[in-house]
């Protein structure tokens, strides 16, 4: 399980969530839609958070903190999770691992 945060998503979330150095984005899981994985049904949230002392999944891009807490991992289990931009828009990629 891992996960990569592309340079451009970085400044996506800086300019299109007004983020600042030492914030955070918890990705989070819900139960609509489709995301790629083999757990369908399920999609990802995302919100401005302060990672938790179980925040078991993080990396950190350009001063920005990005994270799974503990009781959403399960979701990446076997996946590596990429998040690019394309046309403008956020873009999740999951490569099994």
């Amino acid at each position: 399980m891992k996960l990569q945060v592309t340079p451009e998503a970085v400044k996506w979330f800086k300019e299109e969530m007004g983020l600042e150095p030492g914030e955070a984005i918890r990705f989070y899981i819900q139960l609509y839609g489709s995301s790629g994985t083999k757990h369908h049904n399920f999609s990802l949230g995302i919100m401005r958070d302060t990672p938790p002392s179980d925040a078991s999944l993080s990396t950190e891009v350009d001063g920005i903190t990005f994270f799974f807490t503990e009781g959403d991992k399960w979701f990446l289990d076997e996946y590596e999770m990429k998040v690019t931009v394309e046309d403008g828009e956020l873009k999740y990629t999951f490569d099994q691992i």
